[in-house]
């Protein structure tokens, strides 16, 4: 390898080419060819979008100026057009890596100055020869469902979600599924497939529909080329209501089989190993909760944790069941809805349970990982069993968040943590989940201008989202910008009214100098404490506004007397600078079990 210019592709030498074979993402470029390639797509770009490229990734996450475009593509002695020329060159660019500048994933525009690419260093790697991956990416729309009652969305998404599953673990270094939420983003859409097709780079598209007619199913499903629209696979499956596990499963393994035939002949892919069924009444109960879970809401989780419990008091060796109701629990008590108390025995229970049952259960495995740290606070547990569920299901964004969310908090490996995260954002890169959560990771890290960046994007895909208000105004609030922080807190609370919204808010405004709304918006905290649970992590956050330093410190204590998973945070959580220099910070952190040096 040759040495770099210093700043991301290794500068060009004699004889030396392998400086011109670099992969980011699930992309690779050779610019010996001038081919872009995703899997077994290729596209080649004009020499003007491949040089926008080169100087992009020359200075991965970075501001490139429109004059560094103009210079690089254009000698002096040339006279074009820059400005719409270099708008061109960045539009197909955009286009072939199935980019939008209003969603951008790859290239941001940074208004009247140039661009960046979202790409971060260690995300780059430099092959030593043509070596294209082989690997095919697959989409599996929402299946429709048509039938004479009134539709049922759990049902329809209960069968997507499987065949999603199953095929994302039936081989992920052949195939590569995208997931769930940006799957389910395509729900009742006008898009053609080879405009779904470009946006997510995908190779195939599996479609289907759901009928119902009494007692009767029917599965439909077929699979898309996208490059010619062609259909080049269709199946039907019939059979009573009872049946419909096999069903799905029989569908999702016939898919298998040919994508099998697809994939190189050097990769296979196999079919996933098959958990137990259980009865048609327990597995209906098991889809309504998971799609409450879903929501993840306050209301969602509490709901799907009664269907959850029902499901594992009419079948107990329903492993799936168990292994939800274990992360259901483990939620509600991580975004402070219940104590951890009240639910994290049962929640450990739960997984335990679900691990003996089927060893192999992502989710068991990442459940048991979210004890493991926010009610045992054992950190290297929690790694052990994060790092677990993903080996089990690579495949599977929501099972990766938690790793790489736990990586940059407890571990402080950032550079980690941001190449899991830019894993899960490629396979749901609709999911406002994970994107809310990669911006999380920038804000732990001090990069708080991408911070804000992400949680615009997260806006952009859900107007609500309540993780995306607070990242904005704890990043706003980091620079100091105390107008903006207390807006992004006042939007979070006007939708959820929840308690770390009410105290985020307290925060903001007090920082702000408003120090008699600070008070009368603790005082609210205090009534709401009388009334049920509050958080005493709430608290604290109230008094850091006010700059009541001692108060915060009580609060902490209460936190850590209750065992708060919040307070495992504070060590990374940029908000608690100002606590930094007191020897009281330091002696929290060492009996929590966190170095205050490490």
């Amino acid at each position: 390898m040759g040495q770099r210019d210093g700043t991301g592709i290794p500068a060009e030498s004699s004889g030396d080419r392998t400086a011109q074979v670099v992969r980011f993402r699930s992309f690779e470029v050779d610019f010996r060819t001038g081919e872009l390639r995703k899997g077994n797509r290729r596209v080649k770009l004009r020499d003007k979008s491949l040089e926008v490229l080169a100087l992009l990734l020359e200075q991965p996450g970075q501001l490139v100026t429109r004059d560094e475009l103009r210079v690089r593509l254009w000698p002096n002695d040339v006279f074009v057009d820059f400005e719409n020329n270099i708008n061109c060159a960045v539009s197909r660019l955009r286009y072939a890596l199935g980019d939008s500048a209003s969603r951008p994933r790859f290239i941001e525009t940074l208004p009247r100055r140039g661009y960046r690419l979202l790409v971060s260093q260690s995300e780059l790697s430099f092959a030593s020869e043509e070596s294209p991956s082989g690997r095919l990416k697959l989409l599996v729309l929402p299946f429709q469902y048509l039938g004479q009652e009134t539709p049922h969305d759990y049902l329809s998404d209960g069968v997507t979600e499987e065949i999603i599953v199953r095929l994302a673990t039936c081989g992920p270094e052949a195939l590569r599924v995208i997931a769930r939420a940006t799957a389910m983003s395509y729900r009742g859409t006008s898009k053609s497939i080879g405009q779904i097709g470009r946006e997510l780079g995908v190779d195939y598209i599996v479609e289907g529909r759901l009928f119902r007619a009494g007692n009767r199913l029917r599965l439909n499903a077929s699979i898309v080329h996208v490059s010619d629209d062609s259909q080049i696979w269709a199946t039907s499956r019939d059979g009573e209501c009872d049946e419909i596990l096999n069903l799905q499963r029989e569908v999702a393994d016939t898919i298998a089989g040919r994508i099998r035939a697809l994939a190189s002949a050097e990769q296979t892919v196999t079919p996933a190993a098959s958990s137990r069924m259980t009865d048609p009444e327990t597995y209906d109960t098991f889809l309504r909760g998971r799609f409450q879970y879903r929501q993840l809401t306050c209301e969602g989780l509490t709901g799907a944790v009664k269907h959850f419990r029902q499901c594992v008091a009419t079948d107990p060796s329903y492993a799936p069941a168990w292994a939800s109701l274990a992360a259901a629990l483990s939620l509600l008590g991580f975004w402070g809805y219940a104590p951890l108390s009240e639910v994290m025995p049962e929640a450990e229970r739960s997984a335990r349970k679900a691990i003996e049952l089927d060893t192999r259960s992502a989710l068991a495995h990442s459940a048991l990982g979210t004890v493991s740290w926010f009610h045992h606070w054992n950190l290297d547990a929690a790694e052990k069993e994060y790092s677990r569920s993903v080996e089990l299901s690579p495949g599977d964004s929501e099972i990766r968040w938690p790793l790489f969310v736990f990586l940059s908090t407890m571990r402080g490996d950032h550079d980690r943590a941001i190449r899991e995260a830019r894993i899960a954002e490629d396979l749901d890169p609709a999911s406002v989940l994970i994107c809310a959560n990669v911006g999380w990771v920038y804000y732990w890290a001090r990069r708080y201008d991408d911070a804000i960046a992400q949680s615009r994007r997260a806006l952009e895909m859900s107007p609500d989202c309540l993780q995306a208000y607070y990242l904005r105004g704890a990043s706003e609030l980091a620079k100091s910008n105390f107008d903006e922080a207390t807006r992004a807190y006042e939007k979070a609370f006007s939708f959820y009214q929840d308690h770390y919204s009410l105290a985020s808010l307290a925060m903001a405004v007090g920082m702000a100098g408003a120090g008699r709304r600070a008070a009368d918006l603790f005082e609210e905290l205090h009534h709401r404490s009388e009334r049920g649970y509050v958080p005493a992590m709430c608290f604290a956050l109230a008094c850091l506004g006010r700059a009541d330093l001692n108060r915060v410190f009580e609060w902490l204590e209460r936190a850590y007397a209750d065992r708060e998973a919040q307070l495992l945070f504070v060590k990374a959580t940029p908000a608690y600078d100002s606590l930094r220099c007191d020897p009281r910070f330091e002696r929290l952190l060492e009996r929590v079990g966190l170095s205050a040096t490490a």
